[in-house]
């Protein structure tokens, strides 16, 4: 874990002291952060819940931003299982709401963050989710099990996903961090559930990620297609 940054040190307010740099700058600047973006279609009258992250063993996530873009009458949602609740609104139709949060919401390790909505609309429409989060240690934090794109994903070996939602069970994640020239993909049903099933991981270029991303929004459908071309990782 680094030294404490500038932003822990004593602040004389009489010499106008202010720390060198905020929580989120020092974030920054050490890779600290995680985002997570993904676009929910969802019916008229129809509702929906999807696991985003569960925090690793050993860490905290502190979520900082949000950002919701919805084209639905209905409720929305963003919040640990069983814990804080980060955002919890009813939105009319072409509504964006979001904001930097003055008191970071946090997540103890084991932690579930989720997304949820429930169209009440009398058409079908989509929502967009975007969080900006910092991870730290809380204790020794666990390290990935293997290079495998799952064990790397629940590990929190990440700074930025986007998840590509192809039904009610299955998804796929695209992650990779800030200094690292490959990406991770992994398609996976049933997410942190019992009857979880990886279905497909793998690494690729960054020209590749923005295809899948390019390909989800002219149809999910053309994401499977294009998944049907690569080998999964093995160890």
């Amino acid at each position: 874990m680094p030294d404490y940054p500038d932003f822990t040190k004593p602040i004389l307010f009489k010499y106008q002291e202010t720390p060198d740099l905020t929580r989120a700058e020092w974030a920054a600047r050490n890779y600290e952060y995680k985002s997570w973006y993904l676009t929910v279609n969802i019916v008229s009258g129809e509702s929906f819940y999807h696991n985003l992250y569960t925090v690793p063993t050993g860490k905290k996530l502190m979520i900082c931003h949000y950002l919701i873009t919805t084209k639905y009458y209905g409720l929305q949602e963003i919040y640990f299982e069983g814990g804080a609740t980060i955002v919890n609104a009813t939105l009319f139709r072409d509504t964006v709401l979001g904001q930097p949060l003055a008191q970071f919401i946090t997540g103890a390790s084991g932690s579930i963050l989720k997304v949820s909505g429930y169209n009440e609309d009398t058409i079908d429409g989509k929502s967009s989710y975007n969080i900006i989060s910092i991870e730290e240690p809380a204790s020794v934090p666990a390290k990935p099990k293997s290079p495998d794109p799952i064990d790397r994903y629940k590990a929190g070996d990440f700074n930025w996903a986007k998840i590509l939602i192809l039904d009610d069970k299955e998804k796929v994640i695209l992650f990779g961090k800030a200094k690292e020239k490959n990406s991770c993909v992994l398609h996976i049903a049933n997410m942190y559930q019992k009857n979880e099933k990886k279905i497909k991981s793998f690494y690729t270029n960054k020209e590749d990620i923005e295809e899948f991303s390019h390909l989800y929004h002219l149809n999910p459908k053309n994401v499977k297609e294009k998944l049907k071309k690569y080998k999964s990782f093995k160890i």
